[in-house]
Order: structure tokens, then C-alpha cells, then sequence
């Protein structure tokens, strides 16, 4: 009987450290995705300014 008082507790932290851990992810690709793009967009203007 303690077993079933015990496994959906189980169940919802594994699926909450789940569902955290996958927020994480895809927040952090978010950010790279960010920043690569406003570097992208920085060298394309820098290149654009500079003179040959």
C-alpha cells in the first residue's frame, strides 16, 4: 500500500525534472540561436562600413 501512496510522487518529480530539463535546452538554444544571429548581423555590418 505504500507503494502507491509513493509512485505518483515519483512520477510527477521525474516528469517535472523532465519537462525542466527540456525548457533548459531549448532555452538555451534560443540563446545561442540569439546571439549567433545578432553576431551574424553585427559582422554584416561591420563588413558593409569597412573599406576595401
Amino acid at each position: 500500500m505504500k507503494y502507491t501512496g509513493i509512485a505518483p510522487f515519483l512520477l510527477g518529480a521525474i516528469s517535472f525534472c523532465l519537462e525542466d530539463a527540456i525548457a533548459l535546452l531549448i532555452f538555451d538554444r534560443a540563446i545561442i540561436f540569439r546571439t549567433s544571429k545578432i553576431f551574424c548581423y553585427n559582422q554584416f555590418n561591420f563588413d558593409k562600413t569597412t573599406k576595401y
